[in-house]
């Protein structure tokens, strides 16, 4: 690979600092725990409903009935799922930082190649 020209480089430094010049864009406003507690309880809630039209399934015998009942039991655990799910991942995140993160998984992957090729 050929090294920058002093025009290359120019440009390139004109891009890096632009970039740490602008404010970061992403995600306004993120979710509180709060937030996430209410995901998880609609959802529950709405896979109760679902086992509900299930029961009422088996009852009227109505295919419709059938299928609400799957479909809002599908739609409640996947709510719940996600929102318990962003809940993890939002505590953990601000328990410890990504690089922080990056640097111990760095370290222990470094550490398990380091004794691999002592024992050879």
């Amino acid at each position: 690979m050929a090294p920058l020209s002093e025009h290359e480089q120019k440009i390139l430094d004109q891009i890096e600092k632009s970039l740490t010049d602008q404010p970061p864009s992403g995600p306004v406003k993120t979710a509180t725990p709060g937030e996430h507690a209410r995901r998880v309880r609609f959802g529950a809630a709405l896979s109760i409903v679902g086992f509900l039209l299930l029961i009422a399934f088996f009852v009227t015998q109505q295919v419709i009935v059938g299928v609400l009942a799957f479909g809002g039991m599908v739609v409640g655990i996947v709510v719940m799922a996600g929102a318990a799910g962003r809940y993890v991942t939002a505590r953990n995140a601000s328990q410890s930082s990504t690089r922080a993160k990056l640097a111990r998984s760095f370290k222990g992957w470094e550490e398990t190649l380091r004794d691999r090729y002592r024992r050879e």
